[in-house]
């Protein structure tokens, strides 16, 4: 009943609830039936206010999935769906309780007993395992009974009815709007040309209360859902737009029809191919002097052809990035992106980038990237370390025939035994064949999964064509952007930890030149000071730490292969098609390893830095040209050592 108390004329007070009546709730907002006049319809809204929108969606089909109304109501359930009455469990507190003798005793035992520090030791143990052993948070987790079986209930196709719960409980775990209505497949109405009409924010006449809408807005659309609300009410009216029966309703159909320019009488097949360009070798000059090796893809006018070049050390570092397996391996090689841009970078600032990424990896590159600065910095270190790999051996040019017998040949890995082949000719066949042993059931360049990889990095693009042809672009490939060197140098110059030198040159300047008078009462600014105490107390730091002797353990760890484990077992699972064709290239001929198997070695971060190491491609390739033919071939050449992948339908 409604309260007749001073200051309460607004609520309506029962047994237990207050509820307040609003202004709203006096004066309902509905909406009339529309009214379908001459090419408008009318929708005339009764006790609105300026805050009141209206909403109108025009389909094709009466909704199958609820109303317009239901779908935006947030809170379905006004009402509670259980009730729980919590029982009161009384808690007592007693105080001045009195303890027994023997209790007592104990009490006053612990209270006065003295402690010496002999008696809180630890008790000594035998140290079996030098491993720390780290705190973990892994908990288990185990699912509930009753979730279980309302999971189950949503998965079938009536949501109500039946099993001896009660609705409420059903309804937990269910949308908002699935206790009204029952699981259905959606429909696909994908075949129409013009989707539904949404008209939102619709204001009505300030004077009249109606909303005038034409029926070219509706397009194909029949079916009205009128939705208004004020912040307060919201309703919904439905509505049917009437057609003459002089023009009947056409929807217009999109041809889903599977279509193909291939001709259903003829055999097409797909072809996949990789081709090496060498210009060391196989190579033209042309009319300017210039060396170029070049190839002709068989093709037709009427075959779809896509080509990818590969002739950077960006683009094989960009898809060994991409076709690492973990991503803690892709982290890894992020690690190292400043190979793509070494060839732009200082010496001091290579110096400070290889105490930070010394390993076998890196040396390894550097072995076959910048042959000038591994002899200067790289190689003394290594011949002068106590415990050699085979790597150390391998890199400094000593002897390797300690690894032929079997016992060293069987310790060492699929790369270490390819590179062991090609600086011992006589083990190449032995090699080969140990290879060709574990991937003789493997595909070669061909595997789909990784020439799509290939192709879809990048294409070559059509340019302008010229006198031989159509011309073609090398496509680049937009991946993840590194510093250039210029920042690189101005970011690292902050970092002082890491300098080689005790005292740099340019960090302090003496100048001869008279300074100008400096008021005693101002500051003199940071630039006018040289802070000799703090560069004499670096030095010194500097000075003890190469003195500092390392520990073996850490000194072993930062030369070998980056973040490789001592147990980790070697070899077999390594070997692939890439290392095949490693151990069959012969050097002595002159040109550069190429291999159209690369994209197959991206087992680990060693396999994936060993693959930019070892292929002859350039830090800046110059441009790849492609033709094509008058009849229809494609003709590509390149200055630089490439490696095309070509696609083709025929």
């Amino acid at each position: 009943s409604k309260s007749k108390v001073q200051g309460l004329e607004d609520f309506v007070i029962g047994s237990n609830p207050m509820l307040e009546v609003v202004e709203s709730t006096k004066h309902p907002l509905y909406i009339t039936d529309p009214e379908a006049n001459a090419g408008n319809v009318d929708i005339q809204l009764h006790n609105w206010s300026p805050e009141t929108r209206v909403c109108v969606i025009a389909t094709k089909f009466v909704p199958y999935e609820g109303t317009l109304f239901e779908h935006l109501n947030a809170v379905e359930n006004a009402k509670p769906w259980a009730m729980n009455k919590t029982e009161l469990t009384p808690i007592s507190f007693k105080t001045g309780r009195v303890l027994g003798e023997e209790y007592q005793y104990i009490l006053n035992r612990k209270a006065h007993n003295s402690r010496w520090a002999g008696n809180l030791l630890t008790k000594p143990s035998a140290l079996l395992s030098p491993w720390s052993v780290a705190e973990t948070t892994m908990s288990k987790e185990e699912m509930k009974d009753e979730r279980v079986d309302d999971v189950e209930l949503m998965n079938t196709h009536h949501y109500f009815g039946g099993g001896g719960r009660p609705l409420a409980r059903k309804a937990r775990f269910l949308p908002f709007n699935a206790t009204s209505m029952e699981s259905c497949p959606p429909h696909l109405l994908n075949f129409l040309v013009h989707p539904s009409v949404t008209l939102i924010n619709l204001t009505p006449d300030p004077s009249t209360g109606s909303i005038s809408i034409p029926y070219s807005t509706f397009k194909e659309g029949t079916f009205l859902q009128i939705f208004a609300l004020d912040g307060h009410q919201a309703v919904q009216q439905s509505f049917v737009v009437p057609r003459p029966a002089s023009d009947p309703l056409e929807f217009q159909r999109r041809d889903l029809r599977f279509s193909s320019k291939m001709i259903h009488t003829k055999h097409y097949i797909g072809e996949r191919t990789g081709v090496e360009l060498d210009p060391k070798l196989y190579s033209t000059v042309n009319s300017a002097g210039i060396s170029t090796a070049s190839v002709t893809l068989a093709s037709n006018g009427s075959s779809s052809s896509a080509v990818r070049v590969i002739n950077s050390i960006k683009q094989v570092y960009d898809l060994m990035l991409t076709l690492l397996p973990t991503e803690e391996a892709k982290q890894t090689l992020r690690e190292f992106g400043v190979v793509t841009d070494w060839h732009n970078l200082s010496s001091p600032l290579k110096r400070d980038k290889l105490s930070k990424l010394t390993s076998h990896e890196f040396h390894l590159f550097l072995y076959k990237k910048d042959r000038v600065f591994f002899d200067a910095v790289i190689a003394p270190f290594l011949k002068n370390k106590l415990v050699k790999s085979f790597m150390d051996d391998y890199l400094i040019g000593a002897s390797l025939e300690k690894y032929v017998s079997l016992d060293e040949f069987k310790r060492l890995t699929c790369m270490e035994k390819c590179l062991l082949a090609q600086r011992i000719p006589r083990l190449k066949a032995a090699v080969a064949r140990w290879v060709k042993d574990r991937t003789h059931h493997t595909r070669n360049a061909s595997n789909v999964k990784l020439f799509l990889t290939v192709m879809n990095s990048g294409s070559l693009k059509e340019t302008a064509p010229g006198a031989g042809g159509d011309g073609f672009d090398v496509g680049v490939c937009t991946t993840e952007v590194y510093k250039s060197a210029s920042e690189n140098e101005k970011e690292e110059s902050r970092d002082e930890d890491t300098r080689f030198e005790l005292m740099e040159p340019d960090e302090t300047t003496t100048t001869t030149t008279a300074k100008p008078m400096v008021s005693f009462a101002a500051p003199s600014s940071a630039s006018q000071k040289t802070n000799v105490v703090a560069e004499r107390e670096r030095s010194e730091k500097l000075l003890q730490s190469q003195f500092k002797p390392v520990d073996l353990t850490k000194e072993m760890a930062e030369t070998y292969y980056y973040g490789r484990q001592d147990f980790k077992a070697s070899g077999d699972d390594d070997a692939n098609l890439f290392w095949l064709d490693l151990v069959q290239w012969d050097e002595s001929k002159g040109g550069s390893f190429l291999s159209q198997n690369f994209v197959a070695n991206t087992g680990s971060f060693t396999n994936a830095m060993a693959t930019i190491a070892l292929l002859d491609v350039a830090f800046q390739p110059k441009d790849a040209l492609l033709t094509r033919s008058s009849t229809h071939n494609l003709m590509i050449s390149s200055q630089s050592p490439a490696i095309v992948f070509h696609s083709s339908t025929k």
